[in-house]
């Protein structure tokens, strides 16, 4: 499928607009198109939708179990440069989406846990999520215990 140019109808829109995602065709186009209400309009429609979508997800889990990271502990990982860092490399991003995909989660895992390039990001996830703390650590040890 051809992608037409918003600015000028004619050429094929080889490149996204950044903030409205909308094709253009070359810099004098995106120049043109960058300042026109018209790209302020879709984005702020983009946003909302955005917006509407995190709205109707749900705040709260309805099963938790003993293994469920808090989402308040979850967004932590956002702000997480190193992990920011690791997720510029299109290998693990390619890896990422093949697990997420595969029918076969334990499988995928396992091959995963063969990649030190995984691994390292798995190791910076579990930092984020359960930083090493000799209090917790302590606890867990007694629950186990008992």
């Amino acid at each position: 499928m051809v992608k037409i140019c918003i600015v000028c109808d004619k050429c094929d829109g080889k490149y996204k607009c950044p903030k409205c995602e909308m094709p253009y065709c070359s810099l004098e186009c995106f120049k043109s198109h960058k300042d026109s209400v018209k790209c302020e309009e879709i984005s702020k429609e983009k946003e909302a939708a955005r917006n509407e979508l995190v709205d109707k997800c749900p705040s709260t889990l309805l099963f938790t179990t003993m293994d469920t990271v808090p989402l308040e502990t979850l967004e932590k990982l956002r702000d997480s440069e190193h992990l920011k860092n690791l997720l510029y490399n299109s290998h693990l991003r390619k890896l990422l989406v093949e697990l997420d995909s595969t029918q076969n989660p334990d499988r995928g895992i396992s091959a995963a846990m063969m990649e030190p390039l995984f691994l390292e990001f798995a190791d910076e996830c579990l930092k984020i999520i359960e930083p090493d703390d000799s209090d917790s650590k302590q606890e867990l040890d007694e629950n186990l215990i008992l």
